[in-house]
């Protein structure tokens, strides 16, 4: 009887298979959160809110295309940007109407 530990070794000349990142989901999230909290400051926050929700979707897409494993970051990039933007419309109707 023989025992076999751990996964069997790689043929020579192959590469371990590479599980698909989501680096646009992570980038739109981040640029997402840091817009959530510069929104306070004029368009820099605006600015990046925007490229953060656009990498958001494209984060999203390519999870659903199976080129990512990691949506729900990208979700969440997208649910911050949205909700960032509505504060920002918020404050731009508020200063506008008051």
């Amino acid at each position: 009887m023989s025992r076999q530990f751990g996964p069997s070794p790689q043929p020579y000349g192959s590469s371990p298979a590479r599980v698909p990142a989501n680096g646009n989901g992570v980038a739109g999230l981040v640029a997402s959160a840091l817009g959530l909290v510069a929104i306070w400051f004029a368009n820099i926050g605006l600015v990046l809110v925007v490229a953060g929700v656009g990498l958001s979707v494209v984060g999203i897409t390519k999870a659903e295309q199976g080129q990512a494993t990691n949506k729900p970051v990208a979700v969440a990039g997208l649910v911050c940007g949205g909700a960032a933007m509505l504060i920002w419309l918020g404050v731009l109707v508020v200063s506008v109407l008051g």
